[in-house]
């Protein structure tokens, strides 16, 4: 997952897909796939990418 890497043009990617698809990206499973993400790699900040990302998206 691009969120994974951090990287500012694979964040511009995210939030682009995240914009062009916003009535139809299925965030809850986003958001649970995140949180097992964090889980499994011990960080916390994945969910709160994620979730700048749609507020900026909007």
């Amino acid at each position: 997952m691009k969120i994974l890497s951090g990287r500012a043009k694979d964040l511009d990617d995210v939030l682009a897909i995240i914009t062009a698809q916003f009535k139809t990206f299925d965030l809850s499973y986003s958001h649970s796939l995140l949180e097992r993400l964090e889980s499994a790699l011990n960080r916390s900040d994945l969910l709160r990418v994620l979730d700048d990302l749609v507020h900026r998206s909007k």
